[in-house]
């Protein structure tokens, strides 16, 4: 099965991603960092990348000097700190895994038609692209061990209760697609649903 193409390089992307890190504000980040890399500085990742804390070694970084649980009620947001982090190259390797994994990884899968002008000529193209993923995580090791495991028991110990996954979705943006901003999506179902909303 052939995946998404594309006519724009790996290092276009990179840009993208250092605009969203500096649009969120994140800072010391090193694109060129890998998976192994990490993995060498720390001795709490395991093989799959994922990073390995007790759930005491998540509460103690969740509620010292940075106080995230309390940031979070206050806020509405925070960030992850490094401890924390998950590896960039992770993500972009289990998402890889996904959109090239064909019937490896089942999944349910939305395409666009993507319009393009192809080579700098004046005719404009069209290609069938994939953009979303959904139901997902409970076919794929690593994102069933990062949603269901990792990301679970860090984001219960920043909110004080147990907290589990509700919806996936993976949103791809192609070439020259620009992001979405950080946002919650609560507002508009407040809007829809009234007061049976969230």
């Amino acid at each position: 099965m052939e995946g998404p193409q594309s006519d724009n390089s790996d290092s276009d992307s990179i840009d993208s991603d250092e605009a969203l890190y500096e649009m969120l504000g994140v800072k010391g980040i090193s694109l060129n960092e890998t998976v192994t890399d990490l993995e060498s500085t720390s001795k709490n990742h395991s093989c799959s990348g994922i990073p390995q804390l007790e759930p005491r070694e998540i509460d103690k970084i969740v509620n010292g000097p940075n106080q995230l649980g309390k940031l979070y009620r206050n806020e509405a947001i925070c960030l992850l700190p490094r401890e924390l982090s998950i590896p960039s190259k992770l993500m972009r390797r289990i998402t890889d895994e996904l959109v090239y994994g064909g019937s490896k990884y089942p999944s349910d899968r939305s395409y666009e038609i993507i319009k393009f002008i192809s080579n700098g000529d004046t005719q404009i193209c069209e290609r069938r692209e994939l953009t979303r993923f959904e139901n997902f995580v409970d076919n794929h090791d690593g994102w069933h061990e990062l949603c269901h495991g990792y990301l679970a028991r860090c984001i219960s110990a920043i909110c004080g209760e147990e907290m589990i996954l509700y919806k996936e979705k993976l949103n791809l943006k192609p070439p020259g697609g620009s992001g979405f901003a950080p946002h919650l999506d609560s507002p508009s179902l407040r809007v829809a649903l009234g007061d049976e909303g969230p």
